[in-house]
Formats: C-alpha cells, structure tokens, sequence
C-alpha cells in the first residue's frame, strides 16, 4: 500500500496474480499477512463497517458485488459466480501440497494472504489428494467502507469436469460452524440442464482455523456440463419474482383475491412487494379466541399488554376479517425463510382441496412481505445489506432512505395495529446451530397474555414432528440480549415492533439449516429422510397454518381437529397445558409468597432446564419417552 493510501483504495486495485481471476471486474488487492502494521499491511482486526447516517434522500448506489465474479480459471476447471445470489472471490488449485487444516500463514484474518496468493505460503503437512480446489468467499461488502466478516454463502458454477473426476472443494474462510457440520450438514449441488438441487453424496469435513471455517467438500462429476454448487438450497431473488407471478395465477383461477403492491425500493432500487391474499368476503362467521387486539399501551409505560377476546355480539352478516402479517429474508443466506413461505401460500391457495386453508382465507387477511433484503440476496451476501448493516436491527428507528423496507414494514405493521384487525406478525429465519423449527417470542408479566402467546407454539408442536417447543424461547434476557456485532436484539422486528405498539403477538420462526433435533451432534451420517429439503420447509409453513386454523372458533362451536386429536381436547385443555409449562415470574412468586390460602402451581422441570439451554445458546433434545431432556 502506497504511503498516504487508504487500504479501501488498495482493495480495491486490481490483483496481479496471474490464473487467479479472467474477469472484467476488478479484484482486491489483498493485503499481507503481517499484522505489525507495517506498510503494506491491511487492519490488522475484522472490519467495523463504517456507520451510515441519517439521509435526507436517496444514497449513492454501493459499489458492485466483488463476490460476484465472471470467469476463474484454476487449472482445467472454470468458475463463475457472476449471476444473482452467487459468491466466490478467489480460488486456486493446489497439487498435492494443501494441508487439513490449512496453515495460518495462509490468511490476514480472514482474507487471503498476499503470501498464498503469489504460492509462497506452502504448509508443512502434504495431502495425497491432487484435485484439490480451493475457494475464497467474499464476505458481505468486501472492499467497501462497510465490509463485515459475514462470510457463511457460496453459491458457484464449475465447468470442465469429466464424468466419473473425483475432486475437492475446499471452502477456505467461511464463518465457523463446527457444530451445524458436525450434525453432518451437506451443501447442495445440480447441473445446468437439471433444475433439481440434491445434497452432496459424501460427509464434508470441517475444521476450525484462527475464527473461521475451513470445509472440504468431496465431489463426483456426474456429467461434463456446468455443475452449480451451494451452501444450502439457494432462493435467489429471480425465483421469487417467477414464483410470485405463478401465485397470481392460481389465485385468480381459484378466485380468490391476489395483490402485489410496491412497498418500496431497496437501496440498489429493487422491488419490495408487499402481497394480499385472501377470499372474495369481507366478513366471516369465525370467532377468534384470546386473539385480538391487545388492551395495553408500550411497554416500559406502566402498562402491560394483555390480550382480549373479540367476542362481542357480531354486526349482522358477521364479523370483520383479522389479518396476518409475514415477512421473511431479512437475512440473504437464510434461504429455508423462503421456503417455509412457500409452504404458506400454496396451502392458502389450496382452497378448493383443503378445508383449513378455505376456512383461513375466509377468516383471514393475509398480508406477506416476502422479501426485506432484496439487495443483499442478489449481491450474494451471508447477513447484511448493501452498506454492511443486519437489518433486523433496525427497527427501533429505521430511516427512509437507508433502511427501506424496515421502514415500510414498521409502518405497515403500525397501521395494521392501529386498525385493531392485526392477528399476529411473523418474521421467517433460518438458523446454523439450533435443529429443527422453534419459534421466539416476547415475554410478559401476565400470565394470561403469555399462555395466548404460547398457544400457537404449542398447536405447531401438535401439527408438526419437526417442530421443537424445547427450542422455543419466550424470555425477558431474549428481548434484550446483546446480538454480538451485530447489536442488541431491542432492534428485531419482533421486539421492537410490540415495543412500539403493546402489540403482543410478535413472532420469529427459526428453521434449521439441515435438521430436526432427534439425532445427536456428532452423529453417523443422517439418514436422507431426516436430512432438511425445501419439502419439509414447505411443511412446517402448513403447519404454521394448520396451528393457526387452531385458534379459530367456527360458529357451529365446533373443536378444530387440531386441537380435538389431541390430549388437550380443545383450546380449555391446551390452555391449561400451557400455563403448567410457563415458569411463574420472580415478581410473581414474591408476591404470593406469604398468601394464605394460595395454591402452587407445578412448573415442568424440563421446560424449565430447555429455556435455560435455550437462553445459553445451546440445543436441547427431547429424550426417549419419560425420559429427561438433556442437553448438548
């Protein structure tokens, strides 16, 4: 770096490397390895990225993805990752001499030293195998202002392979998830003329080197065409946009009502729609349980929200509509969020075969968002938007300019509380460490308001096996837990939005990666059932649903089948189910303690150690029946 030049500027020159990039786009110029700050040296500690102010307009358009890059040649093999959702920066073939795990001399945190990208940083332990590829992912923002370590997507082409060629894929800087590859997770893989992603037929391997990953992925070429490898199932922002026109479609051949509106425009000025769906009536015959309209103002105002049944006499010809708001892909790589919304739509479009998703779209409005970060999925980003920023902080004081659609969607969801018609809001995420589906949600001093709350994860429980309420969490520390680098979880949407409203019925949904919470971390090989695809996201969306048809109360007063298949018998039942599993305030307890006359009520040890374990950060699996949980 020349004396006087600011190492964006250096990143940002193009590399001299020859075999390592044949793209028109620059390359960065990588940095040494040195961490004495010596000149030529880069930051000698993971980036902070720049903070973004408040803008009274439109910002200047962020440099062009590096992630994203044309043609790579590495011996005989080409690689591209130039179209939407792709990612590989750099890579390199090594013969026979890359080590497990690398050596250190190989990186500058967790970029590519200048080192082993001249070939001069050869690790002392040799490797027998010779088709060794090795693979750099940018992370989110590289060589901006606003880089982040956030580096867990790749998603690439490779061409030139021969059917029956073994090779290795080894993933050289990703985020390290040692316990998400320990439960034998697989990335996925399809060729050019098959639009079927199928996981990776052997175990990968991974090991953890300074902070980051190092994943060595086995791989057979079926075929000689173009082969696209991925972290996980991708979504990538032109599938939704397919995958809403055929939405359109169906509804309005099953005549029901579709509207795509423009919420806004992302910073990079892609479309953030928001969708409504439902059936041709304006009013329904449902009742709506202890679902309704919270009586409560914010919290932290002395008030605690608290939910009351809407169950007034009906005006004549029925009851209005409630509605339900779902977002989903905040986060880009969080590509299972997508899925399970799949899963949510198609059901309600069923409405002609299925009679819980006739009789949702005759109780409900459903209003979806279903994408919030359009930009940062196209650009081939792991977590942050174009200026480097997790959104789903943001909540608490999004900008009009900088943060769009959290904006929007905090002033749609503020509208719709404000109406009294909001039923409940859902954010969907996926999640590396946690197996299986849970969901997040608010704590409150009522213990009325918290059983409602509750309720619903324990329905999905009941329509879903995949679903864990052990992983669930509803606690105070969740609401305000410091998020790492990412900043304090006060700015979720789930958080924030029912501090802003008293609104109670906040949702996050979290899918694993790869699967269900029924095999132990460090297991054999899971069998292909048990493996996550886009089929079982799909499902627990018409889960979701079906736990939802759960909470109404059709006219004739008959039980939903849910709820009268179960041990519960009806929503009496699994009211008082839940309050038995719901630890009771320390507040609560001190305030009874000396009551005459009080009675005790049980609190299930087990649930008790999984929102401990779930607090902590661990995962928590549900033993043989009878026995304990335990915990990992």
């Amino acid at each position: 770096m020349g004396e006087g030049e600011d190492w964006v500027a250096a990143a940002m020159r193009s590399a001299t490397s020859p075999g390592l990039r044949a793209s028109g786009k620059p390359a960065p110029r990588l940095s040494t390895a040195s961490h004495t700050g010596a000149a030529g040296a880069g930051p000698a500690t993971p980036l902070t990225p720049a903070p973004l102010p408040k803008l009274a307009g439109p910002p200047e358009p962020p440099p062009e993805p590096l992630g994203r890059q044309a043609r790579m040649e590495a011996g005989d093999l080409v690689f591209s990752s130039d179209f939407d959702s792709g990612n590989c920066w750099v890579v390199r073939k090594r013969m026979g001499d890359a080590a497990i795990p690398p050596a250190e001399a190989l990186y500058d945190d967790y970029r590519p030293s200048d080192a082993y990208l001249n070939g001069n940083a050869e690790p002392p332990v040799q490797d027998p195998r010779d088709d060794i590829y090795e693979v750099w992912v940018a992370p989110d923002c590289v060589g901006t202002p606003w880089e982040t370590t956030n580096r867990s997507w790749f998603h690439f082409s490779v061409a030139g392979g021969e059917p029956g060629r073994r090779v290795c894929f080894r993933i050289m800087n990703t985020n390290a998830h040692q316990k998400l590859f320990e439960q034998d997770m697989r990335p996925v893989y399809r060729y050019a003329t098959h639009p079927q992603w199928m996981r990776v037929a052997d175990r990968v391997t991974h090991h953890k080197v300074l902070t980051h990953g190092v994943v060595d992925i086995p791989f057979t070429f079926e075929r000689s065409e173009k082969v696209y490898i991925s972290f996980t199932y991708p979504y990538p922002h032109t599938q939704l946009l397919d995958k809403m026109v055929e939405w359109e479609h169906r509804a309005n051949a099953a005549g029901l009502v579709f509207s795509k509106n423009l919420l806004c425009l992302s910073v990079d000025q892609n479309p953030v729609f928001d969708i409504t769906l439902t059936s041709p009536a304006s009013e329904t015959s449902f009742k709506f349980g202890a679902y309704g309209n919270p009586a409560g103002s914010r919290r932290g105002s002395g008030v605690e929200a608290t939910a009351v049944a809407s169950e007034d006499a009906p005006p004549e010809g029925g009851r209005e509509k409630k509605i339900i708001l779902i977002s989903a892909r905040v986060h880009p790589c969080e590509t299972p969020a997508s899925f399970v919304l799949e899963g949510v739509v198609d059901k309600l479009l069923n409405v002609h075969e299925d009679p819980e998703a006739a009789a949702l779209m005759d109780a409900f409005i459903f209003r979806i968002v279903p994408c919030l970060n359009p930009d940062g999925i196209i650009r081939g980003h792991c977590r942050n938007d174009p200026f480097g920023r997790n959104l789903n902080r943001f909540y608490q004081s999004p900008d009009r300019w900088g943060t769009p659609s959290i904006h929007h969607l905090k002033e749609l969801f503020m509208s719709l509380q404000a109406s009294g018609k909001l039923f409940y809001y859902m954010d969907l995420h996926a999640h590396h460490n946690k197996r299986g589906f849970f969901f997040y949600g608010n704590n409150f001093d009522s213990i009325e308001t918290q059983v409602s709350v509750q309720s619903l994860a324990y329905l999905t429980q009941l329509a879903s096996d995949h679903f864990s309420m052990p992983g669930c969490l509803f606690s105070k520390a969740a609401m305000s837990s410091a998020g790492g680098k990412d900043g304090s979880k006060e700015g979720s949407a789930r958080v924030s939005l029912f501090a802003a409203s008293g609104f109670p019925y906040c949702y996050t949904l979290e899918a694993n990666f790869n699967a269900a919470n029924i095999t132990d971390a460090g297991c054999a090989t899971i069998p292909a059932s048990l493996r996550y695809s886009p089929d079982t996201w799909q499902g627990m969306g018409r889960a979701v649903l079906t736990a939802t048809h759960g909470l109404l109360q059709p006219a004739s007063g008959a039980v939903p089948a849910i709820l009268a298949a179960s041990p519960h018998q009806d929503m009496a039942g699994l009211r008082r189910h839940v309050e038995a599993q719901i630890p009771v305030p320390k507040s609560a307890k001190s305030a009874e303690k000396n009551r005459p006359g009080k009675v005790r009520r049980k609190v299930n040890p087990d649930f008790l150690r999984s929102q401990q374990a779930a607090a902590e950060g661990e995962s928590v699996v549900a033993g043989a029946e009878g026995a304990p949980l335990r915990r990992e």
